[in-house]
């Protein structure tokens, strides 16, 4: 893996972390990171560590390779658990993007392009967030959420 982008992709979740702390919280329970290629948000083995995200986790969709990568929510285990956070992120050539087409999703905060690119696209489902929706985090950060269909 190239340094400068390793690097590039540390300093991001560093500058990432250091922003939410003065971000009110519930309990910080497991951070989450997607380690899976395209597949679907219930699949235990798509996360580190492995296990679907649950009540006040930080979930990161992170990417920074070139490979375009789809999660698509499907959450029949924890419908009503609050996610602390969830991130969009792609900061490689390759897309990152959530797809809800059923189930709720609640999270407190939602970063979907940080200091790279994101996308969410909800054609079902409902989607709350109780804090702040960013699009486009940082001035590098891009990010796009559509709603059609259902949602």
């Amino acid at each position: 893996m190239d340094s400068k982008l390793t690097k590039k992709a540390m300093f991001s979740l560093i500058i990432f972390a250091l922003t939410l702390l003065l971000t009110p919280i519930n309990s910080h329970a497991v951070d989450k990171y997607w380690i899976g290629d395209s597949g679907f948000w219930d699949y235990s083995l798509n996360w580190s560590p492995p296990g679907q995200p649950q009540e006040a986790d930080w979930v990161y969709l992170y990417q920074s390779d070139s490979t375009n990568r789809e999660v698509w929510y499907w959450n029949t285990a924890y419908p009503s658990a609050r996610l602390t956070l969830l991130g969009i992120d792609a900061i490689g050539t390759g897309t990152m993007s959530l797809l809800q087409y059923k189930d709720p999703l609640l999270a407190g905060n939602e970063l979907i392009g940080q200091s790279g690119t994101g996308t969410f696209k909800q054609t079902g489902g409902t989607n709350t967030v109780t804090g702040n929706l960013y699009l486009g985090y940082y001035s590098s950060g891009s990010g796009t959420y559509e709603l059609s269909g259902a949602g």
